[in-house]
């Protein structure tokens, strides 16, 4: 029964993406049940098996891609071999693209310092199999030290090393500036 909702949710997205319809009741009332039951904990994303987090907005459990530009820019410039950095890997989506372009001749440094998110990608990179992958639990800044990280309730890809908006967690992380990081 989730397979044939989650294809006619698809189908129907493709079609009436854009029109507003999703706004107008009943229509509204029906995504809003549908998506939360939708989401899954895990998929398969550009073939990685991911561990997803709570906040997926169903672009990688219903698509299996994230920002697909960006992505398609990812997969055409990294090249086998190349050293690449990824500030802020979530749980991992690009940070995996990247060890499959950089192959084993390459290295990815990902760095990502809330708890949660960094627990996912450590799971997502083991469970791929990367031994391409140095994975750091810390934000990179302009200096290195401590400072908050303000956690988005909604998002995990909009924690944020500043206050915008009150009434934000906040959490205590380590910064490291890249000089400091790759000095030796």
């Amino acid at each position: 029964m989730k397979t044939l909702l989650t294809w006619l949710y698809r189908f129907a997205r493709r079609f009436l993406l854009g029109t507003g319809i999703a706004t107008v009741w009943p229509i509204s009332a029906i995504k809003a049940k549908l998506i939360p039951w939708m989401k899954r904990d895990q998929a398969v994303v550009k073939g990685h098996r991911m561990v997803l987090d709570h906040g997926d907005i169903l672009n990688l459990s219903l698509y299996g891609v994230y920002e697909e530009q960006e992505t398609a820019l990812v997969e055409r410039e990294v090249k086998t071999g190349d050293v690449v950095i990824d500030i802020g890997a979530n749980v991992g989506y690009y940070t995996l693209i990247l060890a499959r372009q950089a192959g084993a001749g390459g290295r990815v440094f990902a760095f990502e310092p809330e708890p949660e998110s960094f627990d996912r990608l450590r799971r997502n990179v083991a469970a791929n199999g990367y031994d391409n992958v140095v994975l750091e639990s810390r934000a990179v800044a302009d200096s290195s030290g401590k400072t908050r990280l303000y956690k988005s309730s909604t998002n995990m890809g909009d924690h944020r090393i500043y206050e915008s908006e009150g009434g934000r967690e906040a959490i205590e992380i380590e910064c490291i500036r890249l000089d400091d990081y790759f000095r030796d």
